[in-house]
Formats: C-alpha cells, sequence, structure tokens
C-alpha cells in the first residue's frame, strides 16, 4: 500500500470512472463520484462556468438578428400587402369596366347585371332583356351622331308623356 493523498485518490478514482464502462445494471447515478475536495468542486465550477463564458455576447448577437428579422418581414409584409391589396383594386375596376361595356351593349342597367365573366354577364343582360319582353337592342351605326329621334312630345318615359298629354 502506498500512502496517496486526498487529491490523487480522487484523480484516481475519477480516471477509473471515465475509463471503466458502468456495469449494465448500474445507473448513471451510481457511476458519478463527487468531487472530493473543495479544490476539485471549483475545478468543475470552473470548467462548466467556461464553457457559457461567451453566453451574454452570443444572447446580444441573437437580440440584435431578431430584431433584424422583425424589421425585413414587416418590410415584407407591407409589401405584400400592399401588392395584394393593388391587385385586388386593378381586379374590381376591371369588373366595373366589363360590366358597363356589357351594360352599354345590351342598354340594360349595369346594376341587374350578375356575373364575373363576359359571357355571364351577357347572358345575364339577355335574360333581363328576355324578362322585359324586348328584343337586345342592336348596337347603333358608327357615325349615327347618338339615339334615334322620338316623336316630339315622346321622351320615353311613359309616366311622365301620359301626364305631359293632360
Amino acid at each position: 500500500m502506498t500512502n496517496k493523498t486526498p487529491q490523487a485518490e480522487a484523480s484516481a478514482a475519477e480516471a477509473d470512472t471515465t475509463t471503466k464502462a458502468p456495469d449494465a445494471g448500474q445507473t448513471e447515478e451510481a457511476a458519478y463520484t463527487p468531487p472530493a475536495t473543495k479544490a476539485d468542486l471549483d475545478a468543475l465550477i470552473a470548467e462548466r462556468v467556461a464553457q457559457f463564458a461567451d453566453y451574454d455576447e452570443l444572447k446580444g448577437k441573437a437580440a440584435k438578428f431578431d430584431e433584424a428579422e422583425n424589421a425585413n418581414k414587416s418590410e415584407l409584409q407591407r409589401a405584400q400587402e400592399a401588392a395584394a391589396e393593388a391587385s385586388k383594386r386593378a381586379e374590381a375596376a376591371e369588373a366595373r369596366v366589363l360590366r358597363a361595356d356589357v351594360a352599354a351593349d345590351k342598354g340594360v342597367p349595369a346594376a341587374l347585371l350578375s356575373g364575373s365573366t363576359k359571357a355571364e354577364l351577357e347572358a345575364s343582360a339577355d335574360a333581363l332583356l328576355k324578362f322585359k319582353g324586348t328584343a337586345p337592342k342592336a348596337a347603333p351605326p358608327s357615325g349615327s351622331g347618338g339615339p334615334i329621334h322620338q316623336a316630339p312630345g315622346k321622351t320615353g318615359d311613359w309616366l311622365r308623356d301620359s301626364l305631359s298629354a293632360r
């Protein structure tokens, strides 16, 4: 037997636990050997603290990255929303123009037309004209200068004409 200091015995015990694999029946807790002296404990703590020495620096970098990402994300979201809004306005304007064109061609009020395509709007206008009992208006000949003139005293409004005839 040799006389060893407690530190030497602790380091020897530690070497034994790192080189030997624990038995299959042993748990992690059984393989762990606590530090034998205060110096061993201080060394163990210093090791663990050293692992996290740059924690504050990394935490600051992560915060800056998150800020930049959120700023970029906000700009991207604003741009996407603006593009979606512009697209929606353009589609609505095209639909209004198409509705007005079909209404003018067929001679029906645009507000009564339903549908989103030209074919649907024309079918709606034809159905309105059929319900009204009139044939679709033919487009005025080009160069005619405007609507067909009506007989004097006839305004096209049956109520106004009947009241003015009295």
